[in-house]
């Protein structure tokens, strides 16, 4: 599935991940957890990135102007919220975030 993963200290990319509860853990290094949604973009970060010290990543700025600061990894990742699954980012979605988080 296409997704948009930031790093801290890097650019972010669109990359294919594996569908699973595995390939998201993978990214985040460790628990997920997700802590927001824009439209069809869902932000999943490691849900204890903060209190483990990973790195200061970035702030992200939401449509709506909410201001998260993040650290550890970023996966942005498509999702349909009837269904509560998460699904390939759209193209449009993804080089927007790709753009929003360079």
């Amino acid at each position: 599935m296409q997704v948009v993963i930031a790093n801290p200290g890097e650019a972010p990319v669109i990359t294919e991940i594996a569908d699973g509860l595995e390939s998201k853990q993978a990214v985040a290094g460790g628990w997920i957890e997700l802590w927001a949604v824009d439209g069809a973009a869902h932000f999943i970060c490691n849900e204890e990135g903060r209190i483990n010290g990973m790195p200061f990543n970035r702030l992200v700025t939401l449509r709506n102007g909410k201001v998260w600061d993040i650290y550890g990894p970023i996966l942005i990742i498509g999702g349909d919220d009837d269904e509560g699954t998460f699904e390939s980012l759209p193209d449009e979605e993804a080089v927007y975030w790709q753009r929003q988080l360079a």
